[in-house]
């Protein structure tokens, strides 16, 4: 794989929401569901922390049989009570307009034992989590396959 410049785009900072999901919630559907009631498609998750009763994560894998010989495998499943101590992501659109959420991040568990990974569905909220999700105008932040990695991948542009 040739190494070619940065792809940039570049905007301004839009509109700031503040979110808490509460117990028993998905914490990716609640984030989700937050971005698509304020009409964010284009944005980062500044911020986000608490407690969760159930993580499930994946991590990069060795596969060489991919363009990358890397690729996240199956997820895992670690049960709570787990502390939620960062996270962070890039919300952005497919193709067809609807919003992704590509979100990683930190964990401790009851002994203080952290991990992480990129999060996927059925991460359950324990008490609370508090986010910050930060808008992004004059940004495209489309998420589109890329023939070179064969893997769908951020691909900004300026509006």
């Amino acid at each position: 794989m040739e190494h070619t410049k940065p792809v940039i785009a570049y905007g301004k900072p839009g509109r700031t929401i503040a979110v808490r999901l509460k117990p028993g919630m998905g914490l990716l559907e609640g984030l989700q569901e937050a971005c698509e009631e304020a009409g964010i498609k284009n944005g980062v998750i500044v911020s986000a922390l608490g407690s969760l009763s159930h993580v499930r994560l994946c991590t990069a894998v060795n596969m060489p049989g991919s363009k990358t010989g890397v690729g996240y495998g199956d997820p895992m499943e670690l049960p709570g009570p787990m502390e939620l101590l960062a996270a962070s992501g890039v919300i952005c659109h497919d193709p067809s307009g609807e919003i992704n959420l590509h979100v990683h991040a930190a964990f401790s568990d009851p002994d203080g034992h952290v991990m992480g990974g990129h999060l996927t569905t059925g991460t359950t909220v324990l008490i609370t989590i508090d986010a910050v999700i930060q808008e992004l105008d004059g940004v495209e932040m489309e998420r589109i396959v890329d023939p070179e990695l064969d893997l769908p991948i951020l691909t900004p542009r300026t509006k």
